[in-house]
């Protein structure tokens, strides 16, 4: 019977090490997270870190559309105008504080407009669709005046490559402001 011996064991250890850590930056790298320090984790802890990173939240999704009622402390939607729990009514100021935390949202998940202009400029018309098209997916997310900001982009640019992709996802956006954006990028680039 052949047993290992040491090296081989050492051998043994550090590709088991190379693969979990190859794994985890891999996916590290996809949630948005650290390349080497999720690579180190891997490498040390093995399949103990690539659990724990398969059981993290994408980078930028921990922000969820909800926000906190003043009055009962209730979790409700972003754009609520009515507590739907204790009936307080938004006022003005209260909607305006919403709105810079939409913002806020924006930049730490990344979207910026001058990324939005960056890639129209290099005429990435593709990336830009895709990235145009998850903006607008996540309407709770996102503020009407950076949409709006997005948009003037768009038409300004005059690329009618986006209109398909426009119009199959005026089937699926329920935000009326949104829609009625979207509706008005389509009818100005055609």
């Amino acid at each position: 019977m052949y047993s290992l011996t040491t090296w081989e064991w050492v051998l043994i250890i550090l590709l088991y090490g190379i693969i979990t850590g190859a794994f985890c930056s891999n996916l590290a790298g996809k949630k948005g997270y650290s390349y080497g320090t999720w690579f180190a984790g891997g490498f040390f802890f093995g399949i103990i870190a690539l659990i724990a990173l398969a059981g993290s939240p994408v980078k930028g999704e921990e922000f969820s559309n909800l926000n906190e009622c003043p009055d009962c402390k209730e979790m409700i939607k972003l754009n609520a105008n009515i507590c739907r729990y204790c009936g307080h009514k938004f006022t003005e100021e209260e909607k305006e504080e919403t709105q810079k935390k939409m913002v806020e949202t924006l930049s730490q998940i990344g979207y910026t407009v001058d990324d939005v202009k960056n890639l129209i400029d290099l005429g990435m018309t593709d990336t830009l669709i895709n990235e145009l098209l998850e903006i607008f997916k996540n309407d709770s997310l996102f503020s009407i005046n950076f949409i709006k900001k997005v948009s003037d982009l768009i038409i300004e640019n005059g690329d009618n490559r986006i209109v398909p992709p426009l119009k199959n996802l005026l089937k699926e956006l329920k935000n009326e402001r949104i829609i009625a954006i979207v509706k008005n990028i389509i009818e100005k680039l055609k």
